[in-house]
């Protein structure tokens, strides 16, 4: 079950959660939207002890290369993650469960991206760097397989994912 404190909630949207398009405002349709993404699999497949998911990550996936921002940092230039893509990043490290031990190997990704508009590419970046970030495979070079669809869905963007063994597919 994926489950966010409202105190946690709250901070994550202080530091521009809300930018990330999706997630209701209102506490009660907040709690409820966030209950819909129970996984009874999370983290476990059935067949096959070694993957991870299927789970859902729910917002709006936005691109990580579309939407970089230059700023200065001391005597140097740097380009780095958009705040939306730093307040999903935020949202996936919070959410999402960790593995007790990050996947080594190559890794087959498979994912369902729903937008809530078709203005968005198809850019799944994001989701590895996330990946990665939290521990789940150790790089993001481990990705050897994409199997990625853009569908649309209004009401409830989100991205439906699992890592397998590439191979396994």
């Amino acid at each position: 079950m994926i489950h966010i404190s409202e105190k946690d909630f709250d901070k994550l949207r202080a530091r521009g959660l809300q930018i990330v398009s999706g997630l209701p405002t209102n506490k009660k349709a907040r709690k409820e939207y966030l209950d819909s993404f129970k996984n009874p699999l999370a983290g476990k497949h059935p067949d096959d002890p070694w993957s991870y998911g299927p789970y859902e990550m729910p917002g709006q996936l936005c691109s990580k290369s579309n939407s970089r921002k230059i700023v200065r940092m001391g005597n140097r230039i740097a380009v780095i993650k958009s705040a939306e893509a730093r307040a999903y990043v935020e949202t996936f490290l919070k959410i999402m469960p960790k593995t007790a031990v990050p996947f080594e190997g190559p890794v087959c990704f498979k994912a369902h991206v729903y937008y809530a508009d078709r203005r968005r590419d198809l850019d799944v970046a994001l989701i590895q760097d996330c990946l990665q970030a939290h521990g789940i495979i150790k790089n993001d070079r481990q990705v050897v397989e994409i199997h990625a669809w853009r569908l649309l869905d209004k009401e409830r963007p989100r991205t439906s994912f699992i890592l397998t063994r590439a191979g396994d597919v």
